[in-house]
């Protein structure tokens, strides 16, 4: 069981995520990040699909502004409509819907002839008016073949991208789905809510405009005769105003089309409503499953840092680049602010948890380390990836062991504050080096220290730097003996002992304590060298040379094979004789004291 929990553990985030995205989905939080998505495919689509075969069997007559200019101020008289009617219904179009308002009478006249018109060619082209506050007035009404609704629900950023559609019977339909109808539109089993896209015409201009997207003609030239009847022979035929001074305009989800005129959403709606490759959105259900199956992919991809890193990444490339291809060839629309949600939420869970990890690492690292070691070796060891940690590892390493002469005697003497400011002194001058030069201070034990080089960092160059740190601390207690001694306050001197060998360093003690140590015969072997060092002088090994890659000469003296108590064999060993000037300054110790 334990095995398979820790395999699935890297899914939880996801899965969390997955979870809590859903129901964002499900409350419509989601909407505002889908819509410019949403806009981003209607591009795709415009740009990389093929021209809509449908949009040829429309045709908008605009009220544009050659119109006006020809006709007239806006609103014109009945009479000017009917004649319209007349000349659609003879040119033989399929339907007419007009995006006209046409709820005031204009004259008893005029409206009994527009009504006549619409009536005699309902037979051969129904007529379809507005409905709701744009309704034409009881006469004009009751003559239509149908009235539809012509408003479309603005998004919150005022854009139009759909169109709900009620169900047969209840509630008033729009004006598209009438005249849809009128061209053979399928609703059994139909979507309830219609999303608009907009399919490029065969020729793009630069700059493009809405008039481009369906076969468009302008109001006085139907009524002039200037079309040719056959231009408008089987169609489904749209009258609506596209001068600007007459408003009716909205934002639509190709933004570069700039405010497109109502009477081209009509269109384009009519377009979408019999277009055998209507947008399709997949319901929430496989999302579900599509979020589920990812994040069980998490937990099989996820197998280092770099794959927690770049995964979700890739996936939402993918998955992305796989909405875009479906929307723009087959009108798929998978739901891109979901996905991106649930994979962005779970790399959130993913990312604080390796920074808690991380944090929680820095902070054993520190807890461990930063007593011991210099800040320039502390800073690597916080470096993420740091090869070296608190576990145990094996190393190879040059112990160095120093401990004061006689300071047992020299604390006896004196009150507990001199004697510890003194120690602190001297346990100064001697770890200094060693911190400076890159080295670790183990442990400090009594009036002495342990340190290590090589640990918890590797390093090829231990040995050298163990050796140049020996002198250097014999330097350092030599310069603060001649200070005290110039001050007339007793002096110490410190045995020093070095050996190379492999250890075993890590993290020992219990849960509540633990200390970054190091163990193995190599620090045994020091501690019993230092014993047999002199005051001011420094013990080292064989070993100590053989790493450092070079045989002592003077001022070193040796070899020399000395006998370690329980040990076979002899140690084989250099010493580095006390500075002469040492020999010279006082020393405040019972010469028979240890």
């Amino acid at each position: 069981m334990r095995p398979f929990a820790r395999r699935a553990a890297p899914s939880l985030p996801f899965l969390a995520a997955g979870a809590v995205t859903l129901l964002l989905w499900a409350a419509g939080a989601l909407e505002p990040l889908e819509r410019p998505l949403y806009d981003l495919r209607v591009s795709a689509r415009f740009l990389a699909g093929s021209p809509s075969g449908t949009a040829s069997r429309l045709a908008v007559v605009a009220v544009d502004e050659p119109s006006l200019e020809a006709l007239g101020r806006w609103p014109w008289p009945a009479e000017r409509h009917a004649r319209l009617v007349e000349t659609l219904a003879a040119a033989g179009a399929a339907a007419v819907g007009l995006d006209l308002i046409l709820a005031e009478p204009t004259g008893e006249r005029g409206d009994e002839a527009l009504a006549r018109a619409v009536a005699q060619s309902a037979a051969s082209m129904p007529v379809f008016l507005p409905a709701g506050p744009e309704a034409p007035h009881a006469s004009l009404a009751q003559a239509a073949t149908g009235l539809g609704s012509i408003r479309f629900p603005l998004d919150p950023d005022g854009a139009v991208r759909r169109l709900p559609l009620p169900a047969t019977g209840r509630g008033t339909e729009p004006l598209s789905v009438l005249l849809a109808r009128v061209g053979g539109l399928q609703e059994a089993g139909g979507p309830t809510t219609l999303w608009l896209d907009l399919r490029r015409p065969p020729v793009l201009r630069s700059p493009l405009r809405p008039e481009d997207l369906f076969p468009t003609f302008s109001y006085v030239a139907v009524l002039d005769g200037r079309v040719p009847p056959e231009a408008l022979r089987g169609r489904i035929v749209l009258v609506g105003a596209t001068a600007p001074g007459l408003g009716d305009r909205h934002l639509t989800a190709l933004r570069r089309l700039g405010p497109v005129p109502g009477v081209f959403l009509h269109a384009n709606a009519v377009r979408a409503l019999l277009d055998p490759e209507p947008i399709r959105r997949v319901p929430g259900a496989s999302l579900a499953i599509f979020l589920v199956v990812l994040a069980i992919a998490a937990s099989v991809l996820r197998t280092g840092h770099s794959a927690a890193l770049f995964f979700p990444l890739q996936a939402l490339v993918i998955y992305g680049v796989t909405a875009v291809a479906a929307f723009a060839r087959a009108g798929v629309w998978l739901e891109l602010a979901p996905a991106a949600a649930a994979l962005g939420g779970g790399q959130l869970v993913v990312g604080l948890e390796a920074y808690m990890r991380e944090r929680h690492r820095r902070a054993r690292v520190e807890a461990t380390f930063g007593r011991y070691v210099s800040p320039a070796v502390l800073r690597e060891l916080l470096r993420p990836g740091a090869a070296a940690g608190p576990g145990g590892r094996r190393l190879e390493v040059t112990v160095l062991v120093t401990d004061l002469c006689r300071f047992t005697r020299f604390a006896e003497d004196r009150p507990p504050e001199e004697a510890v400011e003194a120690l602190n002194a001297y346990l100064e001058a001697m770890a200094r080096p060693v911190l400076e030069a890159g080295g670790m201070v183990d442990k400090y034990v009594g009036d002495g220290l342990l340190a290590l080089f090589g640990a918890p960092l590797p390093d090829p160059g231990h040995a050298r730097a163990a050796l140049a740190v020996a002198e250097e601390i014999r330097r350092s207690l030599l310069a603060l003996n001649e200070a005290r001694g110039l001050a007339g306050a007793p002096v110490l001197q410190a045995r020093i002992a070095l050996h190379s060998g492999e250890v075993i360093a890590g993290s020992v003690g219990t849960a509540e304590r633990l200390d970054y140590t190091a163990v193995g015969d190599p620090v045994n072997l020091c501690a019993r060298l230092e014993k047999a060092a002199a005051p001011g002088e420094v013990v080292a090994t064989r070993a100590v040379f053989d790493r450092a890659g070079f045989t002592p000469g003077p001022p070193w003296e040796g070899p020399e094979r000395l006998p370690i108590r329980g040990r076979d064999e002899p140690a084989e060993v250099y010493r580095l004789p006390a500075e002469p000037r040492a020999g010279v300054l006082q020393e405040v110790s019972n010469p028979t004291d240890p």
